[in-house]
């Protein structure tokens, strides 16, 4: 994703300051990864949920199971790490993608741009 100084350079998607960011104004929205973006003001949100999974337990994200881990603690805490990891910054790159229609664009996404993580459990 693209963080942008001023709304005017947004593409749909983006958002204007790193997730984190203190910031005097109202919360932004957040979506789960693979959910239509449905405004300019959208972070992503990477959930992970705890689950039974094949004879043991697991973390998924999604339809995407993690290993199957002995116990509920383990699965959590590999969880947690997982989740963590998504909230580490790393460096700014211009990336190229192909939209919907086929046309190519260039832009430069934030490495500090990360997604929001949040850890479902339901024992």
């Amino acid at each position: 994703m693209l963080a942008a100084a001023d709304s005017s350079s947004r593409r749909p998607g983006t958002i204007g300051k790193p997730a984190g960011a203190a910031s005097a104004g109202p919360a932004l929205p957040v979506r789960a990864i693979g959910a239509p973006s449905t405004s300019e003001n959208t972070m992503t949100e990477v959930i992970y949920t705890i689950v039974e999974h094949d004879g043991g337990w697991a973390y998924k994200v999604g339809a995407v199971f993690s290993e199957t881990f002995a116990t509920h603690a383990q699965a959590t805490a590999a969880a947690r790490r997982a989740a963590a990891e998504q909230t580490v910054p790393g460096r700014s790159e211009v990336i190229q993608y192909e939209d919907e229609n086929g046309e190519w664009h260039e832009e430069t996404a934030s490495g500090s741009d990360r997604p929001v993580t949040t850890i479902v459990d339901k024992p």
